[in-house]
């Protein structure tokens, strides 16, 4: 029988038991205990080989690999269709100190460093806005006035990390705005409309 990926199965010490019977009955309630808390990684003790028939080992063996691989199905539950976007964009006003905060859905994030990437002016977020939308799958677009593109983040250990970085117009967008044009996000710049998702640009823009 093959092991699944991912399993490790070693078979450490479980000594000082009267009988077979207690020997199984112990091994299991170990074994099933260590399966619900970490599904991926099984830590049996090693179990004297001469304690039980080869026969009923190779069972006891299969019937927990078995049980494993259905209980690990069990802890990769996906819910799913699922829909992440926001209705229309939010409009986020940077602060003094660098901070963006959006309060519709309670997300503040320090933008100094993007303006830096965008503009290479460390002070280029003073007084300024962001524009900010979510698509269907959870990734975040962000850019601004006057900048060359939009940045694609995902959100992940306490912090946006940079998916994509589209290139929109080398002068710079005038008045971005951000549209929901679902499988897509719509960039709107005056007469201009891009069509994006996290990959790039869909479509050359329409006049």
């Amino acid at each position: 029988m093959n092991i699944p990926a991912g399993f490790i199965v070693i078979f450490p010490e479980m000594t000082g038991f009267a009988d077979k019977q207690d020997i199984i009955f112990s091994f299991f309630k170990w074994a099933f205990h260590h399966i619900r808390q970490s599904p991926e990684i099984l830590i049996f003790h090693y179990v004297s080989m001469h304690k039980l028939e080869g026969v009923r080992m190779r069972l006891i063996k299969y019937i927990i690999l078995i049980s494993a691989a259905v209980l690990a199905g069990c802890s990769s539950l996906r819910l799913m269709p699922s829909d992440f976007s926001w209705p229309v964009e939010s409009v986020i006003h940077v602060d003094n100190n660098g901070m963006a905060k959006e309060d519709r859905y309670a997300i503040s994030f320090n933008a100094k460093p993007l303006y830096f990437t965008e503009t290479g002016d460390s002070l280029a977020y003073l007084d300024r806005e962001l524009r900010m939308i979510r698509d269907t799958l959870g990734y975040y677009y962000i850019t601004g006035d006057k900048f060359k593109n939009v940045y694609v983040f995902t959100m992940g250990d306490g912090a946006f990390n940079i998916y994509n970085e589209i290139s929109i117009s080398d002068s710079g967008i005038s008045k971005p705005v951000f549209n929901q044009r679902p499988p897509y996000i719509e960039l709107v710049e005056g007469n201009k409309q891009y069509y994006l998702s996290n990959n790039g640009i869909e479509n050359k823009e329409k006049k």
